[in-house]
């Protein structure tokens, strides 16, 4: 699991931009789930904190989509999730999370650009 982790935050740099196709709900929850149980097994402060910013995002688009709580799903997902499920999820969260990372440098450079 660590070396896991260990390829997965230097991953977050050299991701391509997720595919373009309908997010749903569930891939929300399955990516909380994915950066909750990441973010808790991570002895690296800065991937941490990089989770942390990634389970906020997830949690975000789940209730948004969902217009409910997340609490009670992300606790049991937490509880159950295997090794295999684990994976699966971190090749896809990973891919999306790069994508958003990539968006928000090329906002904060747009930004910083025009004087804002």
């Amino acid at each position: 699991m660590r070396r896991l982790l260990t390829l997965a935050a230097a991953g977050l740099l050299l991701v391509s931009p997720a595919q373009a196709q309908p997010i749903t709900p569930q891939d929300n929850l399955d990516c909380a789930i994915w950066a909750a149980v990441a973010g808790g097994a991570s002895e690296d402060e800065k991937f941490k904190n990089v989770l942390a910013i990634a389970l906020g995002w997830f949690i975000g688009q789940y209730e948004g989509q969902t217009g409910k709580l997340i609490d009670e799903q992300l606790e049991q997902g937490v509880k159950t999730i295997d090794e295999a499920k684990y994976q699966a999820s971190a090749t896809i969260c990973m891919a999306r999370l790069g994508s958003f990372g990539q968006r928000l440098s090329k906002l904060g450079s747009g930004l910083s650009e025009s004087g804002q």
